[in-house]
């Protein structure tokens, strides 16, 4: 019996080596094989010239935690202070500096909110003052020590946002301006409110928030945020998730607390100003 299993053998090896060689020599396909300094030929089926740019997602180097804002306008000279305070930690990589997307504005002051160490969601009121680089577009704030990505920081920024008078307003078909934050009929008169209300909207897709609030803005950060919203008592406001409080002030102003704790994109944050009616579900 043994001897028959050797020539039956080799009969089927000889046969699947001859039906391997005509059908590479059939179907015109390449080798498996390639020495190294052999390029593959082009493929005149693809045109490489006419496929689409690759559009990577920016490196992420630090992961934005929360944002919160404190901002009131000056409908005048078009200009909203704003207050930053920004929760962070390195992406990945150990880093001391945090960059921030900042377009035109004023920098007064940066600093790190420190924690009490007997319990470290209070903060206290000691601040330190941060080293910081601004050309006009990026805020580099030196973080003085190197954070791991298992540490968390609060950054301060004291800022003044001028979109209106920003050098480059750039834009695309769709929006013709980047500026983020508008002011409309600003010195509109109050008598003429219904002809020309006044009003002051965002608009952040897809970098353009920076504008008026220091962020990384990139669409492919994550956080929660919250803004505390200051204007004339007159005046409705709108942003993203729930009204928690209002707060009538001694100069006839009303802060408007309002908190998002899904997170979300930078672009996405949105805040509006106006005499609007609100209408409730019943």
């Amino acid at each position: 019996m043994y001897k028959y299993i050797f020539p039956v053998t080799l009969f089927a090896f000889l046969l699947a080596c001859g039906h391997q060689k005509n059908t590479t020599k059939n179907n015109n396909q390449p080798p498996l094989w390639r020495p190294s300094n052999q390029k593959p030929a082009p493929d005149p089926n693809l045109n490489i010239e006419s496929r689409p740019d690759y559009h990577a997602s920016e490196t992420r180097e630090t992961d934005l935690l929360h944002t919160t804002l404190h901002v009131r306008f000056d409908w005048t000279k078009k200009r909203m202070h704003g207050k930053a305070t920004i929760s962070a930690r390195p992406y990945f990589y150990p880093t001391s500096f945090l960059k921030l997307d900042a377009r035109g504005m004023e920098i007064n002051r940066v600093a790190m909110l420190m924690r009490d160490v007997t319990n470290p969601v209070k903060l206290v009121a000691d601040t330190i003052n941060l080293k910081y680089v601004y050309d006009g577009k990026v805020l580099m704030i030196d973080l003085g020590r190197q954070y791991t990505r298992t540490e968390s920081y609060m950054v301060f920024i004291d800022y003044l946002s001028k979109p209106d008078e920003l050098a480059d307003v750039g834009g695309s078909a769709a929006i013709t301006e980047d500026k983020g934050l508008y002011f409309i009929n600003p010195n509109a008169d109050p008598k003429d409110s219904l002809l020309h209300p006044r009003q002051i909207w965002t608009q952040g897709e897809t970098q353009s928030n920076c504008v008026w609030m220091p962020t990384i803005d990139r669409p492919n950060q994550k956080m929660t945020s919250e803004i505390y919203i200051t204007t004339e008592d007159k005046y409705i406001t709108l942003s993203n998730g729930l009204l928690y409080d209002q707060k009538k002030n001694a100069d006839g102003t009303r802060t408007d607390h309002w908190r998002m704790d899904l997170p979300h994109a930078p672009y996405l944050v949105m805040m509006a100003v106006g005499q609007f009616t609100i209408i409730k579900d019943k």
